[in-house]
């Protein structure tokens, strides 16, 4: 990967230099052997495409190792970070993903970083900023004691394998009992990056006439076809005679909640009224929890979830590739870099539908050229300075359920693609202390592995940013990323 020498220059200038509040951490990035900065992340798949290019930069650019990479000796995966076991375009994703996974992943230290879309409620966030392994609920607790702080779950966290090191359950590089000193500390959360939810409907290789190769699907349309009150498209084509599936993500994911908040803000626009199909449910209940409450039921059309976590088990079905059945009038949503690949894209009757601009009402692709149609000036920080842009105002902050607001919400503005999803990277503060310190929140990671994931973010929000829109994500307004870089190097 070549980039310009003087800008790659100043990001190196950028990611090393100290700050006025926490200290730069000790220790090294990019370093290979026995004191290896490897670090390894997970959580939200709406990043990961985005994670694979900045785990490439990143190991190429501020690493120097432009040819052949270093010589890895604790891991066979060539680069300095891996995100949901990923490195590569190979998309071999951890079954340990999403936005929910991302947070446990985060309060069990299974993880030095996850990424997440929502990106929590008050609740979680309590829980992150509690003790260890507090985040998760049910049957996930904090066992200091068998070396990691979450067993059980679902998923099931004893199987978690951090591809760098030891084996299955097992808590990286500890002990049996040394994961029991690590301390409460409050999260950081910023968002790293953005892209829309885009909408895909299978009429099959040969549909009726009627059934468009565009289908553009007004506000109550769309409304109307996930609230399941259509169960045949030709309630919305007429003559188009193919019977309405609702394909939904398996798992309780950003991906649908960011979905299900657009849903939320053209609420109630239904040709049906208040409620959904279900005669109970409306938008406004769906949304206020990330799980498969999708409205099911009665008269209501045919709902399935993927066959698998993550918008691949979502695309599988409503394409009907990889082994699943092709069915055709499915429609669905996935993120829109999972949602272009050829592998769907290629799917003769596989179409990608266009949804009306939160302003203006004209009908929008969701994306433009390699991009997505997304705009993101419509975000605001919690709170008055860096402190919140990374989360941490006491009293503002980047929940979904903020009293003063969600700063997040780009749902239904502007007049791009109504259906845009920010997705958000977690890091606990006070890492830059010695792993021995007594409030270390995290002992599990070597100095140099502290350094490493230091630079890492640095680089995110950074020279990082400028190498994701052509992958079909878009960038973050340069004034919110100044204010997270602040803010992130004042308190890591």
């Amino acid at each position: 990967m070549l980039l310009v020498v003087a800008a790659a220059a100043s990001v190196l200038a950028l990611v090393f230099a100290g700050s006025g509040a926490a200290a730069v951490p000790a220790g090294q990035a990019c370093q290979t052997g026995a004191s290896t900065s490897q670090i390894a992340g997970g959580g939200a798949t709406l990043q990961t495409r985005a994670q694979v290019a900045w785990i490439q930069g990143y190991t190429a650019d501020v690493c120097g190792f432009v040819s052949g990479g270093p010589s890895f000796t604790i891991s066979p995966i060539n680069s300095f970070v891996t995100y949901n076991s990923v490195n590569d375009n190979s998309q071999t994703i951890n079954p340990i993903n999403g936005s929910g996974a991302g947070n446990t992943l985060t309060s069990c230290r299974m993880v030095p970083f996850s990424g997440t879309d929502t990106p929590y409620s008050n609740a979680n966030l309590t829980n992150l900023d509690g003790n260890p392994g507090a985040q998760g609920g049910g049957n996930v607790w904090w066992t200091p004691g068998p070396a990691t702080h979450c067993a059980g779950g679902s998923p099931n966290f004893n199987t978690y394998l951090d591809p760098f090191y030891g084996t299955a359950g097992n808590y990286p590089t500890l002990g049996t009992d040394a994961a029991s000193g690590d301390q409460p500390a409050n999260v950081m959360s910023f968002p790293v990056s953005g892209t829309a939810v885009a909408v895909g409907v299978y009429f099959g290789a040969s549909p009726p006439a009627a059934c468009p190769s565009t289908p553009q699907l007004t506000k109550a349309q769309i409304s109307d076809l996930f609230g399941g009150f259509d169960t045949s498209w030709n309630q919305v084509f007429p003559g188009c005679n193919i019977a309405v599936r609702r394909d939904v993500r398996l798992d309780g994911s950003g991906t649908s909640q960011n979905f299900k908040n657009y849903l939320k803000a053209i609420f109630p626009l239904s040709s049906q009224g208040t409620t959904l199909c279900d005669g109970s449910s409306t938008w406004t209940s769906v949304a206020t929890t990330n799980t498969n409450n999708w409205p099911v039921g009665g008269s209501c059309s045919t709902l399935i979830t993927g066959h698998v976590n993550g918008n691949v088990g979502v695309l599988d079905d409503c394409a009907g590739v990889n082994g699943e059945a092709a069915v055709p009038g499915t429609i669905c949503y996935a993120d829109l870099p999972d949602f272009e690949s050829s592998t769907y894209q290629n799917v003769a009757g596989f179409e990608t539908a266009e949804l009306q601009a939160g302003a203006g009402g004209a009908f929008v692709d969701p994306l433009i050229g390699h991009h997505a149609n997304c705009d993101f000036n419509t975000i605001t920080t919690p709170g008055p300075d860096q402190n919140g842009a990374v989360g941490l105002d006491p009293g503002d902050t980047w929940a979904t359920d903020n009293a003063g607001g969600v700063h997040e919400n780009v749902w239904n503005r502007g007049t791009g693609w109504p259906a845009c999803a920010t997705t958000f990277d977690l890091v606990y503060s006070g890492l830059s202390q010695a792993s021995g310190a007594a409030s270390q929140p995290n002992r599990a990671l070597t100095d140099n592995m502290r350094r490493g994931l230091y630079s890492y973010i640095l680089y995110i929000l950074n020279e990082g940013q400028a190498l994701t829109p052509g992958i079909f994500y878009q960038s973050l307004p340069q004034g919110l990323l100044n204010l997270e870089i602040s803010g992130f190097k004042a308190n890591y």
